[in-house]
């Protein structure tokens, strides 16, 4: 009779124990679904934070690159050791890289000189400070 209290209360727990490993184990398994879920979400949203970032960053380079030829003129050293026809062929490339129709619309103001490739120029500078900003946001 002692043994068979034994063996039943040993049965009972064996049977608690068991329940509790699978509760636990289907607890574990939500939970790593949903890990999996947000973190799939955060690198989405890495994807999209890394592309507006490499936008900023474009526009940032076409932006100093227009700056090149006014360090020159006033003496300032240069970041860039090019030639003035390299600095054209290095601006359309980066500017172009941007992707950015009003931009691209802008240089080739810019390129053809004459009276209003000054006032595209602030133009210029206006559109790739706010492609910068927008990237920030």
């Amino acid at each position: 009779m002692k043994n068979n209290i034994i063996v039943l209360i040993l049965a009972v727990l064996l049977i608690i124990s068991i329940g509790f490993g699978v509760y636990s184990f289907q607890k574990s398994v939500k939970l790593e679904k949903l890990l999996q879920t947000k973190v799939q979400t955060l690198e989405g949203e890495k994807g999209a934070l890394q592309q507006k970032l490499d936008k900023g960053l474009a526009y940032a380079e076409s932006l100093d690159l227009l700056y090149e030829p006014v360090r020159k003129g006033m003496g300032l050293p240069t970041r860039y050791n090019i030639s003035d026809v390299e600095w054209v062929s290095e601006f359309s490339r980066v500017t172009k890289a941007v992707g950015d129709d009003t931009l691209d619309g802008l240089l080739q103001e810019i390129q053809a000189g004459g009276s209003e490739a000054s006032m595209a120029t602030v133009r210029f500078m206006e559109r790739a400070i706010s492609g910068i900003a927008d990237s920030l946001k």
